[in-house]
């Protein structure tokens, strides 16, 4: 250990022992003071965010957003070491705002903790409106189950305040979670309910955003014209009021709309349009999905380089956002893009990823069908022993799970991927039927 190294460690110990040699109350005396202190320097105090699930779409910046955290971790302490009783408004305060702040930095993990901790400090329906904006983080992190128990903790408190506006605002978050775990039955009842509450709290920037996620469960159903409509009905109301970020997502949706029925270029024009709308207001996680639909369409327009650029710029980016489905989907099909164009060797690592993505944050099997392309991968670069018990793993995985539509593309990708390279088939037995 050299002297600046060792000079710093002991300086950490002294302010420890400092700190903890000060009696709780000073200590309570000295947090409040740091929270004046730091208050004045950067302008004064922030006012308390709207937490009305109408006015939750915006957020006014203010000086103290970037020591948010800090200013809350002060007041905490102070109110908890007995301190300036008064400080129980900043603590709710600051909260509220670093969640906030951590939102727009995708920082989703830090958001979830944040208004966990806001919504413990309300005693009226804005701690069911935390809880919501919490089970939104979850559910950006793929902690699904950890959303369902917010929103039904939200969902009770709306309730019991008879806040229409938040109950509606529940139902639409929840609407959200049923689409991306691909239960499309309980998307739909929930969504309609959710518009009807929506309408009812005149809450149109909701009612954008849920008529936006059927449109995408009526994709997902192959129901292309009751999405179509669905998604311009909710592009207009997006434009009407500004809300550019919904705007540039519905604009993304409606050229993956385009892809599924094949109309490459009218496709391509709209993920074009959505990925400039994302870049001119900095909306990377929009971006990310805009990418991965322009791969797509160069892929099926035989532009293979430009379908592989768009991937891992993807790819990049998502992690960067802290967005699993994404990420985990970008990266199964750039593995599966070079796959196809014989680079099994650079296709490996991005498959193992996708598989671990889809581990940690998947519980319904999904994670099976990116087993079956590192499977075929390293079934392409001789490792076939490898491969058979992979492939037999992820096809139990699939058959258990029910998942017929899965089992059947990822058969019909085995046999296509071994036809064009000369492959032997991995065998797919069914089990034999029961007597």
């Amino acid at each position: 250990m050299d002297a600046e190294a060792a000079y710093l460690f002991r300086h950490a110990l002294l302010r420890d022992a400092a700190y903890e040699l000060q009696p709780p109350a000073m200590r309570a005396q000295l947090h409040g003071l740091a929270v004046q202190l730091l208050e004045q320097f950067h302008g004064g105090r922030a006012p308390m965010p709207d937490l009305t699930p109408p006015a939750a779409h915006s957020f006014t910046p203010h000086r103290t957003d970037g020591i948010a955290s800090e200013l809350a971790a002060h007041a905490r302490l102070a109110v908890q070491g007995g301190g300036d009783p008064d400080l129980h408004e900043p603590l709710c305060v600051y909260h509220c705002r670093a969640a906030q702040v951590a939102e727009q930095a995708y920082g989703h993990a830090d958001a979830l903790s944040s208004w966990q901790l806001a919504a413990a400090l309300f005693p009226d329906s804005r701690r069911g409106e935390c809880l919501r904006r919490a089970a939104n983080s979850a559910v950006r992190l793929m902690r699904t189950e950890q959303a369902e128990q917010l929103h039904l903790a939200a969902l009770d408190l709306a309730v019991e305040y008879d806040d229409v506006g938040l109950e509606a605002a529940v139902r639409g978050s929840r609407t959200v979670l049923f689409y991306q775990l691909a239960r499309l039955e309980d998307c739909e009842r929930e969504g309609a309910a959710a518009l009807e509450l929506l309408r009812k709290a005149a809450d149109r920037r909701g009612v954008a955003m849920v008529q936006s996620v059927l449109g995408s469960m009526c994709v997902a159903r192959s129901e292309f014209d009751r999405g179509e409509a669905l998604n311009l009905q909710a592009l207009a109301i997006a434009r009407e009021t500004g809300f550019i970020r919904l705007e540039a997502a519905i604009t993304v949706n409606l050229g993956n709309l385009r892809s599924f029925q094949h109309r490459w270029q009218e496709a391509e024009e709209f993920d074009r349009q959505g990925l400039e709308l994302a870049r001119a207001h900095n909306l990377r996680d929009v971006e990310a999905s805009a990418l991965i639909n322009l791969s797509d369409v160069s892929r099926h327009t035989n532009r293979i380089e430009q379908a592989e650029l768009h991937l891992r710029a993807a790819v990049k980016l998502a992690r960067a956002t802290g967005q699993p489905l994404v990420l985990a989907f970008g990266l199964s099909e750039l593995g599966h893009l070079l796959m196809a164009q014989g680079r099994a060797r650079e296709a490996e690592p991005f498959l193992r990823d996708a598989v671990a993505v889809r581990l940690e944050t998947s519980g319904n099997g999904v994670f099976a069908a990116d087993q079956c392309r590192l499977a075929l991968c390293l079934l392409s670069q001789g490792r076939r022993d490898e491969a058979a018990a992979l492939w037999g793993e992820s096809i139990g995985v699939l058959r258990a799970r029910g998942r017929a539509s899965r089992l059947q593309q990822v058969r019909d990708e085995m046999r296509e991927h071994c036809r064009r390279f000369g492959l032997l088939p991995l065998q797919d037995e069914e089990p034999p039927t029961p007597q």
